[in-house]
């Protein structure tokens, strides 16, 4: 009883008016069917150090925006630092989209919004604010979860962060024993998950006093009530999981039939459950938990006749794909983890296994929506044309499509020096420097500089290329992910140089870079060469 008295008058203060302030009353209008959220001056790509007098160990933290589509597909979007303002529209027939933005690279804040919002965010010390500018909305409701960490957590992390991401809290000491690690990380993250309770308990009391004040509507508090409680399952969850390996020793399709009847016990509405991120992060942990552990590890990805390329290990998703399809869970969450195990495979899978799987894919989902949406992303709408040739297909600034073949072949008589890069990678960026003052020294000589983006995003792609000057001969792959050519070229990293002398024969497969004495050294021996 005391805990609610505190938690209410810390509510009321938050106004200037005694006792509760009731929000203004919106009537109903005419829906748009999207939401408008515009990101000013949005803070960039930063590094955040655990340690300020230890300049060696950080995370890398970057704006980041999440939400899922009616259609239970999630996108990323990442807003551009513009004075005026980056916009990102969302058609969506719900009455209701919860929005994420990404805080510190820690943890997300959840943001709720109606259909037919303006949003405006801006940032002070890169913490974002949102403010709802087409109606009156209380701040304490726009921003509740960033108010909530104010008023309950008085920290920047929730403890349910900090357990989840020990690692970023606590100074290990790796000199020591095993056990004596192992035992610390225990002790921290127990207190942490007990902590987490408490705040947990606090915010269900906290948001029952945002309703009896009439300052957060029934839906609004019933969303974020509902989050709170399925993160307190979640976190039970996982301890029962640490706890007790009674469904780790049976076979995977009876766990997720097990599962079934517990974490999917609400499938008679599980879609709406779904637009939950919090419901989405507990089915996740049970896909983590119970199914993943009985998937076999594979070495690295994208493996090349056999070889590995990467040098890391991963789960065999063509296997979680095929124990997928068998699992029996509920439609739309049966649905919506074969589309995160299909990108899985694109990602990390040889082309000739995207190929497979993709077809599986198409006739297993059959909805146009998720294959429309890997089309979109990963290029493979070209699967069953010019793709079947297994050549790298590029496209132009301006749209076009050109085959990597004829490029060379077009370039006969030059030696063709090939700058493979991305607009996301920095060490690429750096080198354009110097890949610009090399092109311009062998101006007017019998040699020419291609330059091809890994990028999937042409935006950020031709942004990239104006910005750095390469406009000129420049390209992005249009199938990356199931060209047998540019697999077979073996390139693990990027930035990557190939070299073709004068007849088109690939020379180098792994040339030197730009700013080395070597490559003036290899290109004007290859220019002096007859054909």
């Amino acid at each position: 009883m005391k805990r609610q008295f505190i938690l209410l008058l810390a509510v009321i203060a938050l106004f200037a008016t005694p006792g509760c302030h009731q929000s203004e009353k919106i009537d109903d209008r005419e829906r748009s069917n999207s939401i408008t959220l515009i990101f000013k001056d949005a803070p960039q790509k930063w590094k955040i150090y655990k340690d300020r007098n230890n300049s060696t160990a950080y995370r890398p933290a970057e704006t980041k925006v999440n939400y899922i589509s009616d259609n239970l597909i999630d996108h990323i979007f990442y807003p551009d630092s513009i004075p005026a303002g980056d916009t990102l529209t969302i058609n969506t027939e719900r009455d209701l989209v919860e929005v994420e933005h990404s805080y510190f690279a820690m943890e997300n804040l959840s943001y709720l919004f109606r259909n037919g919002d303006t949003v405006i965010f801006t940032y002070k010390n890169r913490v974002p604010h949102a403010e709802v500018i087409n109606r009156i909305e209380e701040d304490i409701v726009t921003n509740y979860e960033l108010r909530k960490r104010e008023l309950l957590y008085n920290e920047m992390f929730s403890a349910l962060s900090k357990s989840n991401r020990w690692f970023s809290f606590i100074n290990i000491d790796f000199e020591k024993p095993r056990d004596i690690i192992n035992d610390q990380i225990k002790i921290y993250t127990r207190r942490m998950r007990e902590k987490a309770r408490n705040q947990y308990r606090d915010e269900l009391i906290y948001l029952d006093s945002l309703k009896r004040c009439d300052i957060m509507s029934d839906t609004v508090y019933h969303f974020f009530k509902k989050s709170a409680r399925y993160r307190i399952e979640n976190m039970n969850y996982t301890e029962r999981t640490e706890n007790d390996p009674y469904n780790l020793n049976r076979d995977t399709v009876s766990n997720i039939r097990y599962n079934k009847e517990n974490i999917t016990k609400r499938s008679n509405n599980i879609k709406q459950h779904m637009y939950s991120s919090a419901y989405r992060a507990l089915t996740n942990n049970y896909i983590r938990s119970y199914i993943m552990p009985k998937i076999t590890t594979i070495t690295s990805t994208h493996n090349i006749n056999g070889e590995a390329s990467g040098g890391y290990t991963i789960k065999d998703y063509r296997e979680l794909y095929d124990t997928l399809m068998v699992s029996n869970l509920p439609y739309d969450l049966h649905k919506y983890y074969m589309l995160i195990t299909m990108k899985n495979i694109i990602n990390n899978m040889p082309a000739s296994d995207i190929r497979e799987y993709y077809s599986k894919f198409r006739n297993d989902i059959k909805d146009s929506a998720y294959i429309a949406h890997i089309n979109n992303r990963y290029g493979l709408n070209s699967i069953d044309s010019a793709n079947k040739r297994n050549d790298m297909m590029l496209i132009t600034p301006d749209g076009e499509t050109v085959m990597y073949n004829d490029i060379v072949t077009k370039n006969y008589g030059k030696v063709i020096y090939v700058d493979f890069w991305a607009h996301w990678c920095g060490p690429c960026l750096r080198m354009f420097t110097h890949a610009n003052k090399l092109k311009e020294e062998y101006n007017n000589k019998d040699v020419v500089f291609i330059y091809i983006s890994k990028d999937s995003n042409k935006d950020k792609w031709k942004a990239s290329c104006r910005k750095y000057g390469i406009s000129k001969n420049s390209y992005m792959i249009k199938n990356i992910y199931t060209s047998l050519q540019f697999e077979e070229m073996m390139i693990k990293y990027i930035p990557h140089y190939l070299l073709y002398n004068k007849k088109g024969d690939k020379v180098s497969y792994s040339a030197p870079r730009p700013d080395s004495k070597k490559i003036r050294e290899v290109l004007n021996d290859l220019i002096g060469k007859q054909i």
